[in-house]
């Protein structure tokens, strides 16, 4: 991250890291944003990746069930406070699949077709995903919005064949407008 944000604002880049070495690197044409394009890091690794983010990052993406989420993003805010950063400059954002039925059997069904893992993994899929009918996917959305994330990049596993891209943006989104 220091290497890319140096060749995003510098001329020329030199720098001598344990495992990169630079000497009058050029990148150019720079970007056009200042003082440079947003970093976003996906990533839940709470003793790497999450300090990287707390460091680095604009953006932050990671998911989970409710109550990962919520201690991944403590694990977070623990590496602003030592790294010196303030928390409420990273927008958190998430990964999500998403199946909508219009009834919950219909659901099940179209996780049924969708995903063949066993009862458990589909369980724990279920508990993290934007899955259900319209409304309980729109619960799911205020969920994400109340635990601080801002961007959803929804995943509609049924895309080829169903009709949950539809379902969300007709039923779901507008009560988030």
């Amino acid at each position: 991250m220091q290497i890319l944000k140096a060749m995003w604002t510098q001329d020329e880049t030199t720098f001598h890291g344990e495992h990169y070495q630079l000497e009058g690197a050029i990148n150019r044409p720079r970007p056009v944003q200042e003082p440079h394009p947003p970093l976003w890091i996906a990533g839940g690794g709470e003793r790497l990746t999450l300090r990287v983010v707390a460091e680095h990052a604009d953006y932050a993406n990671y998911f989970g069930d409710d109550a990962t989420f919520r201690r991944k993003t403590a694990v977070l805010q623990e590496h602003c406070r030592d790294v010196g950063r303030d928390f409420s400059e990273i927008t958190l954002t998430a990964n999500v699949d998403c199946l909508i039925g219009q009834t919950e059997a219909e659901a099940a069904e179209k996780l049924a077709e969708w995903k063949k893992p066993g009862k458990e993994a589909k369980e724990a899929w279920a508990a993290r995903a934007l899955f259900g009918t319209s409304e309980q996917v729109a619960a799911k959305v205020a969920r994400f919005r109340n635990r601080g994330v801002r961007y959803l990049i929804v995943y509609f596993a049924d895309a080829a064949w169903g009709d949950s891209m539809r379902r969300f943006a007709t039923d779901v989104m507008p009560s988030f407008r």
